[in-house]
C-alpha cells in the first residue's frame, strides 16, 4: 500500500518538490554580469552600424548645403 502525504503539508525537503524554483545569489549575479556583457556588446554594435552608416554617406558624392537650408528642408518636410 502507497502512502500519500497530506497536500496541506510542505515537503520534507526543497528537492522533494520539483516544481520549486530555488535561485542563489550566485545565480543572480551570474545573471546580472550576463545581462551586463550583453549590454555592452548591444552598445558596440549601434555604435558599428553608426559608422556604417557614416562610411556610406561619405562614399556617395554630394555637394554641402549651408545649414540653414537643411534645417528649412527639414521643416519643410515634417509633418504637422
Amino acid at each position: 500500500m502507497q502512502r500519500k502525504m497530506p497536500s496541506s503539508s510542505p515537503p520534507c525537503h526543497p528537492s522533494a518538490d520539483p516544481f520549486r524554483r530555488r535561485t542563489s545569489s550566485a545565480a543572480h549575479a551570474s545573471l546580472a554580469t550576463h545581462l551586463a556583457a550583453w549590454q555592452q556588446i548591444k552598445e558596440e554594435l549601434e555604435e558599428l552600424d553608426d559608422i556604417r552608416a557614416y562610411d556610406q554617406a561619405k562614399a556617395q558624392p554630394s555637394e554641402p548645403v549651408p545649414f540653414e537650408q537643411a534645417m528649412r528642408d527639414i521643416q519643410e518636410r515634417k509633418p504637422d
